[in-house]
This record gives structure tokens, C-alpha cells and sequence, in this order.
């Protein structure tokens, strides 16, 4: 049994943050490196953050307070890099950091001196014995062998890819949620096979970590991670247990995480660049509320496996995600646009130009500079007006616009958004109403006329167009279009073409 109490402490506030940047480069070759991963850790070995480098091979950390840390740049082919970083006070430029190739080619396959393996399609990374030693789970192992583009957050055991995309798990080739990953024990992983460009075969993962693991005949493990904060009700509590029989594995693991939160707030700045072409900006200002979250997930599980390259899997998940109190309410205020007002200096300077030139259309020119004036400075003023009540903002619904905006070329549908986020439809869809005043449908197809028309603009044909945007036909594209924006793709299309002529 393996039990762990983990307790939250409070990190002191200094005045300075510092910003700590560079750029990772092959040392063999001086080209830069892509995707290394950046790890900063205390001195005694504890995350504070993580980054990765970019197609120029540059990284940067910000918020970092003052104090003695440990950098630590992996990537698989190279010899991970350590730069230990003691009483930095200010900004840091590492500048120039190479890198030194650490494998070694052997008949199509490479193998490296820190335990990874390169093949085509994967990379087999085998944990050290000192990281085994260190982690309790899965997920914890999965943090200290540092992999690229992999981000772990260790306060809640969450597993993501840097830079967003969906990042799938599997035990034995079979998939598994993350409390499963929890589940495993660092003895019993054998590898670790990273996938970074996995291929259709895997759907849309961005990302496939397989964890292979070994099947004992007989005999099982039975264990408890616990995790609680001191000063909230924070909590981690995973139970697991598994139990194998011959070629047979049985499977349980339970995981509860309740959250409650008093004087919880959220400050926030938003663009919407609407279909219409405007732009709505605005601030919500947070103001003290209470919100709290239980969640519950079940997993039971069975496998049977009669050869090496054959599996039977089968798997029950419940899900529970209940929020008694999300009461948190913020001020949203509209910001002024200030080309408004600019434009509005420009009308009063065409009067006041016009006053000292004699033409027969000046009279008419200077009702067109007021009307337009009138107009800006009207519609501020009713913006002012307007009552600025506190507005419930619900973040369940800023993660599904998040979602759709990320994913509106796929098939999206209230059923499919309803399951990803584990919600009834019916609940889903009046909570998307009451938040952004829309149905899932209507918001989906403003979003793809949206980006068609921006692909128009940018010389996208209407036949190619409506494929790219997420619609299954011409017909319905067109239908929708037209509807939407009172004039065809075609006729649309052609005036972005006058327009730009002119």
C-alpha cells in the first residue's frame, strides 16, 4: 500500500518576477532545435515550471520569482542538459545552448545512452532505476523522465501537450483514463512508447503515450494516493487495486476530487470578431463568490491476454462532475474603441477644413462629417447607459466555445459536445443559451461562416471554401450563407474581388 499526503504550502510573494529566455541549438550542426523540452526546477529537484522551444529553437519563462533553481533542456536524441541557476535577482538571457547528439544508429534503429529507443512511427523511452525509485505513479514517473511537448501539472496530476491538442493513453496498447495512469506503479512499467505524430490510426490525438507494463500470473497490488491542501477543501484521493490470474488481469480504481472555494474570483479581458465583420472588446471584473465542485470517476476493468500480439480489453467508466455552488460573478464592461474616436476627431477636422474653402457640395460634405459623428458618439453613449449589472459567468461554457472554436471543421453536434464534457444535452444546451444568448447549432454555423468569409477575402474559392470551414456540402453551405449574411458566397466573394481592385 502506498500512501502519500501531500500538503499544500504557501509560496512567499516577491516583488520582481523575472523572465528567464535563450536559444537551444545542435551542438554538431548550430541548427536550431525544435521541441526541446525546458524544465526549471528548485534546487532540490521540485517543478516549478515548463516550456518548449519553438521552430527557431528559442524558449522563455516568465513569472519566476528570485531564488536558486535548476535548468534542466531534454529531447530525445540528446544528452539532457543541466544549467544550475543560483540567486538570480533579474532577467536572464542563457543566450546560445547546444545540445549533444547522444545516439548512436544500429542497423535502422537508434539507441541512446539514456534509455530510449527510436523507430519510425515511436519512441520507446525506458525509465531509470533512480526515477523509479522517486515516483510513486505513473503520472509522477511520467514527469521525471521529462518527455518533449509533455506537460504535467503536479498539483492535480493532470497529463496535457504543450501547445494544445489531444493527448491519448494506453496501457498495453488498450486506452485508459489518467486515474488509471495514477494506478500504475513505477516497478511494474517496463517502457514508455511516445508517439508525437501518431497518424490516423489513433484518430485526432495529437500525442500517444503507451504505457507497457507488466502482467504477473498470479498475485495482485492494492493502493491509496492521497492528497489534501491545508488551508481549502483541495483534495486527490485515488484508490486501486488490481489482481491477476493466469492470462487474466481484473482491474478497479476510484478517484474523487472535491473543490470548495470561498472568495474566489476571475479577472478577464475578451475579443469576439464577430461575423459582421465588428469587434466586441471587454473586461469582466471579478467579484468575490463560492464555488465548489465534486467529482467522481469509477473505472473497472478486465484483460485478457492469450498471446503477445493478441488482447482482449473491456472497460467500464461512470463519470460524476457535480457543481452544488458555482456562484463566482464578475462586471462585464464593453471598451471604447478608440478608432471610433478618432474618427470622430477626423469628421470635426473635415468641417473645419471645409469652413475655409468655397464648393458647391460643402454643405452637403459636412452633413455627412456630422452624421457620421453623431452616430459614434450616439452609440457610446448608449453603451454607457446601459445598467452594468454583475453577470454569472460560467467556465464550464467558456471551455466549450474554446472547443468549438478549436474544432469547428469537425463534425460538431450538441450530442457529441454533450459527451466530451460529460453533461446531459438537455443541461448543456440551456446553460450555452443563457450564457452567450445562442443555441450550440447557431453558435457553430456563425463560427464556420465567420472563418469563410475570412477565407474568402483571402482568395479562397466558395467551391473549395465551404469544405475547409467544417460543411459537409455546397448546398448547405450556401443556404447558410445566405442567410446569415443576405448575399451568396458567389456575390460575396466578387465583391471582396471589387474591393480590392479599387
Amino acid at each position: 500500500m502506498i500512501v502519500i499526503l501531500v500538503a499544500s504550502m504557501v509560496q512567499g510573494v516577491f516583488a520582481q518576477q523575472i523572465i528567464i529566455k535563450g536559444t537551444v541549438k545542435d551542438a554538431t550542426s548550430k541548427k536550431a532545435a525544435e521541441y526541446v523540452n525546458v524544465v526549471l526546477q528548485t534546487a532540490d529537484s521540485v517543478f516549478v515550471g515548463g516550456t518548449i522551444t519553438n521552430s527557431k529553437g528559442d524558449f522563455l519563462l516568465n513569472k519566476v520569482y528570485a531564488g536558486d533553481y535548476l535548468l534542466a533542456l531534454s529531447c530525445v536524441g540528446y544528452r539532457t542538459q543541466f544549467i544550475v541557476l543560483n540567486g538570480i535577482k533579474q532577467n536572464i538571457n542563457l543566450r546560445e545552448i547546444l545540445l549533444e547528439d547522444d545516439a548512436v544508429a544500429m542497423e535502422g534503429v537508434t539507441v541512446s545512452a539514456s534509455g530510449q529507443i527510436s523507430h519510425s512511427d515511436r519512441q520507446l523511452i525506458f525509465p531509470s532505476e533512480r526515477q523509479m525509485k522517486i515516483s510513486t505513479n505513473g503520472v509522477n514517473l511520467l514527469q521525471q523522465m521529462m518527455l518533449p511537448r509533455i506537460q504535467i501539472n503536479p498539483m492535480n496530476n493532470e497529463i496535457g501537450v504543450l501547445g494544445g491538442g489531444e493527448l491519448q493513453l494506453r496501457i498495453n496498447g488498450a486506452k485508459a483514463e489518467v486515474e488509471e495512469i495514477k494506478a500504475l506503479q513505477p516497478s511494474d512499467i517496463i517502457r514508455i512508447e511516445y508517439h508525437d505524430n501518431p497518424g490516423l490510426r489513433y484518430g485526432n490525438a495529437e500525442v500517444v503515450l503507451d504505457y507497457i507494463v507488466r502482467r504477473p500470473e498470479t498475485g495482485g497490488n492494492f493502493g491509496v494516493d492521497l492528497s489534501q491542501g491545508m488551508n481549502a477543501m483541495w483534495g486527490e484521493y485515488n484508490v486501486f487495486g488490481k489482481v491477476n490470474h493466469k492470462k487474466s488481469e481484473f482491474g478497479v480504481s476510484y478517484y474523487m476530487g472535491p473543490r470548495d472555494f470561498y472568495g474566489m474570483y476571475r479577472d478577464n479581458e475578451e475579443e469576439f470578431h464577430l461575423a459582421d465583420g465588428t469587434t466586441l472588446h471587454r473586461i469582466e471584473e471579478g467579484e468575490p463568490g463560492h464555488g465548489s465542485v465534486f467529482m467522481n470517476n469509477l473505472s473497472m476493468n478486465y484483460n485478457l491476454q492469450q498471446t503477445e500480439n493478441s488482447l482482449f480489453s473491456a472497460t467500464f467508466r461512470l463519470r460524476s462532475n457535480s457543481q452544488p455552488h458555482w456562484d463566482y460573478q464578475g462586471v462585464l464592461t464593453n471598451i471604447a474603441d478608440s478608432d471610433d474616436f478618432e474618427r470622430i476627431f477626423q469628421c470635426f477636422m473635415g468641417i473645419y477644413q471645409n469652413s475655409k474653402r468655397e464648393f458647391r457640395e460643402k454643405e452637403m460634405l459636412n452633413r455627412a462629417h456630422i452624421l457620421e459623428a453623431v452616430t459614434l458618439l450616439n452609440k457610446h453613449i448608449l453603451l454607457d447607459m446601459k445598467p452594468r449589472k454583475a453577470t454569472h459567468v460560467n467556465p464550464l461554457i467558456d471551455k466549450v466555445l474554446s472547443y468549438i472554436n478549436e474544432h469547428y471543421k469537425e463534425d460538431l453536434s450538441l450530442e457529441q459536445l454533450a459527451g466530451h464534457f460529460y453533461l446531459n444535452k438537455f443541461t448543456l444546451a440551456k446553460l450555452f443559451k443563457e450564457q452567450t444568448d445562442r443555441t450550440v447549432h447557431n453558435y457553430i454555423i456563425l463560427k464556420r461562416i465567420s472563418m469563410a468569409k475570412q477565407k474568402i477575402t483571402e482568395g479562397v474559392l466558395p467551391s473549395v471554401v465551404y469544405q475547409d470551414v467544417g460543411f459537409r456540402d455546397y448546398s448547405t453551405f450556401y443556404r447558410a450563407f445566405l442567410k446569415m449574411e443576405k448575399i451568396s458566397p458567389k456575390e460575396f466573394a466578387r465583391f471582396c474581388s471589387d474591393k480590392k481592385d479599387n
